[in-house]
């Protein structure tokens, strides 16, 4: 809680009460996708998970943790925006009006700050793995986007975490990817 002279008092807010949920997320998306269409910008969307999230202690130290990742990925990403909370350990950004070359530089930015500004409860180093989803024009979709940016997050994971991974923009290589992962799964 925090008091202001003396006159009223508020309870302090986590920095993931401000974030969108997943369906949030969506709706947003679903708005954004209108708007590239329409004007020809581009739009991506970045996932990113934190490794080894059950390492992490539970109680106060994880709730830290993700307020401290939120806090990094809305100084990183900036105004124009949206970062949502999606599962446990993963959260995504929408980023309208940012090229991939652009997304990439954020995507990494966000990789290489996180341990400096991110510590477990037992002091060490927390690492992330980011995958990225591009939209692209005349037949992509959320799902399409997002199911990209999950493959390209697979990827990172599976190449041994702490790591970035762009969509490749090939239908057939998400496909093929995709393919790897359910046998992985399995």
């Amino acid at each position: 809680m925090v008091s202001f002279s003396g006159m009223f008092t508020v309870q302090r807010r986590s920095v993931r009460q401000s974030l969108l949920d997943r369906a949030g997320l969506g709706k947003l998306a679903h708005q954004e996708i209108e708007r590239a269409e329409r004007t020809g910008g581009p739009l991506a969307l970045m996932l990113v998970e934190i490794d080894e999230f059950e390492r992490l202690r539970s109680g106060g130290s994880v709730e830290a943790v993700l307020d401290a990742l939120a806090g990094v990925l809305m100084e990183v990403c900036g105004a124009g925006s949206a970062v949502a909370r999606m599962r446990s350990q993963e959260f995504a950004v929408l980023l309208p009006g940012r090229s991939m070359e652009e997304v990439s530089e954020l995507a990494e930015q966000v990789r290489a700050r996180t341990p400096e500004m991110v510590a477990n409860q037992d002091g060490g180093a927390v690492t992330v793995s980011v995958g990225v989803g591009m939209h692209y024009s005349g037949g992509s979709n959320w799902v399409q986007m997002l199911s990209r940016a999950d493959v390209a997050l697979f990827c990172a994971k599976s190449g041994g975490a702490n790591r970035v991974v762009m969509d490749s923009g090939s239908a057939q290589r998400v496909e093929e990817r995709r393919g790897v992962m359910m046998q992985t799964a399995a």
